[in-house]
């Protein structure tokens, strides 16, 4: 699990970074990406972020050899499944 966690903190951060992400609570810091065990939440709030996770996935991928399965979701989330 560990190695896991090492692999998958890189990606967790870029996608902090790169996309816009949601606020909760008036004066909350904005969060992107919510993680638990092998399960990640990536909050999209714009179009525009949606090249970007697609970028970010797939250089996640790339530098891996992890095949990320996607789950949709909602009208502006999308659910990064189990990584296989």
């Amino acid at each position: 699990m560990i190695l896991y966690v090492l692999c998958l903190n890189p990606l967790i951060q870029s996608l902090e970074r790169k996309l816009n992400g949601i606020r909760i609570g008036r004066y909350q810091s904005k969060t992107a990406v919510i993680a638990h065990a092998d399960d990640v939440t990536i909050f999209l709030t714009s179009v525009e972020d949606v090249p970007k996770l697609k970028d970010l996935l797939f250089r996640y991928e790339a530098a891996t050899g992890a095949k990320i399965n996607i789950q949709i979701k909602g009208n502006s989330s999308c659910r990064m499944g189990h990584i296989l």
